[in-house]
C-alpha cells in the first residue's frame, strides 16, 4: 500500500471535521497569496470560513442571503485579478445562482472557487430542499468547470491547493462532515487523476466524497467472501480519469458507482458516458433515485435510499453469480 493511503483498519480510523480543515488551509494559503479572498452569503459558520474573516476582515466579504449576487461579486473579483472563494450550501449556489456561475463564472472562464457546503444528504435535518441531489449534474454540464468532491479532510486540502493554482473555475463539493480519513499528508492530490485504493479484477466499485469510505467497506468485505473489488476514488468528476475508467471496464467484470447524489448526471452517469463510447461493460449505479432528500441524518437518508455498502456487497455478489 502506498505511503499515501492509510493502512489502519477502517473502523479505527479517526473522524475529522471538515469545517476546520477547510478554514485551515484557506488561511495558510491567503498568508502566502494576497488575492485570495472569501465570500459567504451569511452562512460562515456552516461554511467553515468564520476563522478567515476573523484573521483577515478585510478580505472577507459577507453578501447576506443573496447568492445569485455573491457569484456575480465573485466573477468581478476574479476578472479583477483576485482568487474568490465563494461558499454557501451546495443547493443555493447550483440552483439559485446557477444563471450567474454560467454566465459570469463559466462562461468568462473567471478564476472563481464555487464552495458547495452540505452536499447531498449531508445537510440532514436542514430540509429536504436544502439537499443538492442534482447540484454535480448541474455543473459537470457547464463548460470550462472543473468539479472535485474530496473524499476525507486531506484530500479537501490538497484540493483546495490545487484550486488555488490552477487558472479557471472550479467547483468544489462538501459535506457536512466530519468524515474518516483516507489519505496520509503525503497524499500527493491532482485535477484528473483518480485513485486507486484496492486492487481488484472481480468488480470495480467507484466512488466519490463521502462514499469513499463506504466503498472501501464493501471492499473489506468482499474479500473476506472471496471476491476482489478494485476500489477507485474518483474526487475529480470533471475532467474525469477516463483511463482508470477504460482500464476498470477491461479488467474486471462490471463497474459500480457509489454516490451521495442522484443517479442522474452524477459519478454513474459519467462513467457510463465513458464507457458507452469506448468499451461497453455494466455499470450499476447506486445514489439517490428519482427523489428529493429527506429531512433527514446523512445516515437515516442512506439506509432509506439504500445506498449502502451492503446494496454494493448484494450487486456484485448478483453480477459475478
Amino acid at each position: 500500500m502506498s505511503k499515501e493511503f492509510l493502512t489502519t483498519p477502517l473502523d479505527k480510523r479517526k473522524i475529522l471535521p471538515v469545517k476546520p480543515a477547510f478554514a485551515e488551509i484557506l488561511i495558510k494559503l491567503a498568508k502566502k497569496n494576497k488575492n485570495i479572498v472569501v465570500l459567504d452569503a451569511d452562512l460562515q459558520r456552516c461554511s467553515g470560513t468564520e476563522p478567515f474573516m476573523k484573521k483577515f476582515p478585510n478580505r472577507h466579504f459577507q453578501m447576506g442571503i443573496s447568492e445569485q449576487n455573491m457569484v456575480s461579486v465573485a466573477a468581478g473579483l476574479a476578472l479583477a485579478g483576485k482568487i474568490p472563494f465563494a461558499n454557501t450550501f451546495a443547493n443555493f449556489l447550483t440552483k439559485r445562482a446557477c444563471d450567474q456561475v454560467s454566465v459570469s463564472v463559466a462562461y468568462n472562464q473567471a478564476n472563481v472557487k464555487l464552495c458547495g457546503d452540505y452536499a447531498g444528504m449531508s445537510t440532514a435535518k436542514n430540509g429536504g430542499t436544502h439537499c443538492s441531489v442534482e447540484d454535480v449534474a448541474i455543473i459537470r454540464a457547464m463548460p470550462h468547470m472543473v468539479v472535485i468532491a474530496p473524499a476525507d479532510t486531506i484530500e479537501l486540502q490538497k484540493a483546495v491547493e490545487a484550486a488555488v493554482k490552477y487558472k479557471g473555475p472550479v467547483y468544489i463539493r462538501k459535506v457536512r462532515g466530519p468524515m474518516p480519513q483516507i489519505f496520509t499528508k503525503n497524499y500527493r492530490f491532482k485535477i484528473g487523476r483518480s485513485v486507486e485504493l484496492m486492487k481488484g479484477n472481480d468488480i470495480t466499485i467507484i466512488s466519490y466524497g463521502a462514499m469513499t469510505y463506504y466503498a472501501l467497506i464493501a471492499g473489506e468485505k468482499l474479500k473476506k467472501k472471496k471476491i476482489k473489488a478494485r476500489v477507485i476514488n474518483m474526487s475529480t468528476i470533471k475532467p474525469i480519469d477516463k483511463k482508470a475508467i477504460l482500464k476498470a471496464a477491461k479488467e474486471t467484470k462490471a463497474i459500480i458507482t457509489i454516490e451521495n447524489h442522484s443517479i442522474y448526471g452524477g459519478i454513474g452517469g459519467a462513467v457510463s458516458e465513458v464507457v458507452g463510447e469506448n468499451y461497453p461493460c455494466l455499470v450499476k449505479k447506486i445514489g439517490i433515485p428519482d427523489e428529493f432528500g429527506e429531512t433527514a441524518t446523512f445516515e437515516w437518508q442512506l439506509k432509506y435510499f439504500d445506498i449502502t455498502s451492503e446494496r454494493i456487497i448484494r450487486i456484485a455478489q448478483k453480477i459475478l453469480k
